[in-house]
């Protein structure tokens, strides 16, 4: 932004002033939020942070739409030449792709982070025959997306119906993402905000190619495989598979068929006291420590760090072990211990300890 901020061959006369004036809330906010979220509170930035992310490139895609110099390259205020028919067709893709990907993902992000707070209920919801609402929202999108820039008299930046089924396709997407998040449940939650994050990616990419810009495209793919890259990671690690999130099974929180009669609990029960958890660390040679989301939410991250430096200083072999998945957000357990000055050593990945 600041490269093309200084470019008078992209920024001129009122371009000058607004830049800044439109970067200024937003880092304002960013820093405010940054510094005040709580560590347990993370997870809710970063879905948001996704949304808005999702939801400005959305904006980028309108805001071209109805810009009356779209089909030229302009430069310093000037036409250089007229875009040809191969590169509309770029740009028209590359337009709607990043409204329905920015929109999908503004509003399964806030639904993500709804969850996360405990706004909305944790458990998934899923709506009756959704395989077929999914296609024909796709199909719906498809068909208004080609409305708006074909039939009759109407040109690339026709104002009237054509802005209408912009619009529609907006609201339609922002729908799917809504219906797509609220069937997932809470503790899948992690996986969701990381395939959010990437999709995030992937429509900041597409706005790039939209605008003619390589920074974009390439930040935007950055993430978004990245994202992707994460995802796999850990879904394989819950033993889901890509498919089951992007098909639409991911999340239902529904067993198919008919139910499983409930197994009854066997064996006895061991009571054990903090006494006997104290004699039992003190007595091992070696000790695994697996956190989860109740150790951010106790904040015992401090306390569990204090127990580590009196074990390892007993010479006992002290490690942690991290799940993919743990906590609400990927890394939510590093950042914990790592604030509570956890040696970096003795944290280990699943495939590390396994």
């Amino acid at each position: 932004i600041f490269g093309y901020w200084f470019d008078t061959n992209y920024t001129y006369d009122h371009g000058v002033w607004l830049i800044p004036v439109c970067i200024a809330p937003g880092l304002l906010i960013g820093i405010i939020s940054a510094l005040s979220v709580q560590m347990t509170g993370l997870p809710e930035m970063v879905g948001a942070y996704n949304g808005f992310g999702g939801l400005a490139a959305a904006l980028e895609g309108i805001g071209l739409y109805l810009d009356p110099e779209a089909t030229n390259f302009v430069r310093a205020g000037e036409i250089i030449m007229p875009q040809t028919s191969s590169m509309l067709w770029v740009q028209a893709i590359a337009m709607i792709l990043s409204i329905v990907i920015g929109c999908m993902t503004f509003t399964g992000s806030i639904v993500a982070v709804l969850k996360l707070h405990g706004t909305i209920a944790s458990k998934p919801r899923v709506i009756p025959h959704r395989s077929i609402f999914t296609l024909v929202m796709v199909v719906g999108i498809i068909v208004l997306s080609i409305f708006a820039f074909q039939g009759g008299d109407r040109t690339w930046n026709q104002r009237q119906e054509g802005l209408a089924f912009i619009v529609l396709v907006a609201v339609l997407s922002s729908v799917w993402g809504l219906v797509a998040v609220m069937a997932i449940g809470g503790g899948d939650m992690p996986v969701s905000i990381s395939f959010l994050n990437s999709l995030s990616g992937f429509s900041t990419s597409c706005a790039g190619f939209m605008l003619v810009n390589k920074a974009l495209v390439v930040a935007g793919a950055f993430v978004g495989c990245s994202g992707i890259i994460l995802t796999l990671v850990m879904c394989r690690a819950m033993n889901r598979s890509i498919s089951n999130v992007l098909i639409g099974g991911f999340g239902d929180g529904a067993t198919k068929g008919p139910k499983k009669e409930k197994k009854k609990a066997e064996g006895s029960v061991k009571e054990v006291t903090s006494e006997d958890v104290a004699d039992i660390l003190t007595d091992a040679k070696s000790v695994i420590i697996v956190p989860g989301y109740g150790m951010a939410v106790a904040k015992a991250q401090h306390a569990i760090a204090s127990m580590t430096t009196t074990l390892r200083a007993r010479g006992i072999n002290v490690r942690f072990a991290i799940h993919p998945v743990a906590g609400r957000l990927p890394g939510h357990m590093n950042v914990l211990l790592a604030e509570a000055r956890v040696p970096y050593d003795i944290i280990l990945g699943m495939d590390e300890i396994n």
